[in-house]
């Protein structure tokens, strides 16, 4: 009978163990969900915990499951001014249970975001069971200015004086320090024109924005010209014009040219006819370059070579190697030839090197938990920190942003099929504006949910990345 009793309680006791466990399990699941179901990629603006958000959030997030055909049927984001006060449920947005299957694309709806604060922000799900989902990942995006601008924030810049010194500490080559200033040397390339207009320009010695004299040759039909101009401030300030086409060879398009400076004159010579003789401006070589208009058509310069009076090369180019004399500038080369695109491109030393500006500041008795800097720049700029570089991973684009094809990329076999005759139709969404001739397009608007035209799934999206 001893032995009965002890039995009894001995399953009595496994049954209150097994009871409690599932109940520890059952109000697990009630709070965080089923083990099989998780919320993952929780993203603000398609970005993970962004920084310096000045537009309204977008949220998305992405609903994992094992089980076949589980899907969400209704969401709820929340948001609050801190981790803290989320966790005490203090919230600047409460969405509420929203029944829906939305997960992407969702806009904030909530109080006036303030300017530099960090939000944090979680998103509770309920299936088609009706089974209760909660996100455990911290996720957080950080607001930027705001609109409020730089107010406060001073230039780092540097007075005439200092950038004149700067200039003159211009990385340039060490052979034209000395080579070519008694303002006598010759050039002679060689250049293809059809259908556009092209040249070689020289002289350049404050870079792209200083003096300098473009050598262009205009081949547009059944005439050709050769102009000289003067530029001063990337200005046309005068232009001189003489009819070559006498002087074309055979086929029209192909050009040898010689330019022969001697103090303030310039001879030019092509294919072996002289066009003329030029009053000029006493200049140096100084970086020379080449400059095309803009155009869908291409020129070709082939054969570059500089001298000085006493015949020293000053710069030699055939462009059949890797480097040229335009390195570290990128310059497109195909089968031996340069490819004049739109727009000038000058050898390294005529163009002011950027500079390099530096503020410090101590800090004292404090422990720096987190640091933002707020900056911005007249043109390219980047950022270090004690020597260490700042990147951003990623960028977000904004209404009005254009994005376009980099020059190396348009020659592949790739966009040629995209921008040719047999190129495929595609519909570009209403937020959208291309340019299929400049491989161009214009972000017009920011998209939301709405502006998908077309049925979508969210629960089975799969997120690709490149490598």
């Amino acid at each position: 009978m001893e032995k009965i009793k002890k039995a009894g309680n001995i399953a009595g006791l496994f049954l209150v163990i097994v009871c409690a466990v599932f109940a520890a399990v059952k109000i697990s699941h009630i709070r965080k969900g089923y083990a099989d179901t998780n919320i993952q990629k929780l993203r603000v603006c398609h970005l993970e915990n962004p920084l310096g958000i000045d537009e309204t959030p977008v949220f998305s997030w992405l609903m994992k499951s094992e089980r076949r055909g589980s899907r969400q049927e209704a969401y709820r984001i929340t948001v609050s001014l801190g981790k803290d006060a989320l966790r005490r449920k203090e919230y600047v947005w409460d969405s509420g249970k929203i029944e829906a299957g939305d997960s992407v694309g969702i806009p904030y709806q909530g109080e006036a975001l303030k300017a530099k604060s960090r939000y944090y922000w979680q998103v509770e799900i309920w299936d088609e069971q009706g089974h209760y989902h909660q996100s455990d990942e911290e996720t957080w995006f950080e607001t930027g200015l705001m609109g409020e601008g730089m107010a406060g924030a001073c230039w780092i810049s540097v007075d005439k004086k200092q950038r004149s010194n700067n200039m003159n500490k211009a990385n340039v080559k060490d052979n034209i320090e000395d080579i070519g200033l008694d303002n006598v040397f010759n050039i002679v390339f060689d250049m293809e024109v059809e259908q556009t207009a092209a040249g070689l320009v020289f002289g350049a010695q404050d870079g792209r924005y200083g003096r300098m004299y473009l050598c262009q040759i205009d081949n547009y039909g059944e005439q050709a010209y050769f102009r000289l101009i003067e530029m001063d401030g990337n200005a046309f300030k005068e232009e001189r014009e003489v009819e070559i086409t006498d002087a074309a060879k055979g086929d029209g398009i192909n050009f040898s040219v010689r330019l022969a400076v001697d103090g303030e004159e310039l001879l030019v010579d092509i294919n072996g006819m002289e066009v003329g003789i030029f009053e000029i401006e006493e200049t140096p070589v100084g970086s020379i370059g080449y400059y095309k208009s803009r155009g869908t058509t291409y020129g070709w310069l082939d054969n570059l070579s500089v001298t000085d009076s006493q015949g020293t090369i000053i710069y030699e180019e055939d462009f059949e190697g890797k480097e040229t004399i335009f390195s570290p500038y990128y310059v497109p080369v195909e089968e031996g030839r340069l490819k004049i695109g739109s727009g000038m491109v000058l050898t390294p030393g005529g163009d002011t090197p950027a500079p390099l500006f530096r503020r410090e500041f101590l800090v004292q008795d404090k422990t720096i938990s987190s640091a933002r800097i707020y900056m911005t720049a007249l043109g390219s700029f980047a950022l270090s920190v004690n020597g260490q570089r700042v990147d951003v991973p990623s960028y977000l684009v904004k209404s009005g942003d254009v994005i376009e094809v980099r020059e190396k990329s348009r020659s592949s076999v790739k966009f040629k099929r995209l921008t040719g005759e047999d190129a495929p139709v595609v519909n570009v969404p209403k937020w959208l504006d291309r340019n299929k001739n400049t491989l161009q397009g214009t972000v017009v608007a920011m998209p939301t949910r709405d502006d998908i035209d077309f049925p979508v799934e969210e629960h089975l999206i799969v997120e690709l990345y490149s490598k």
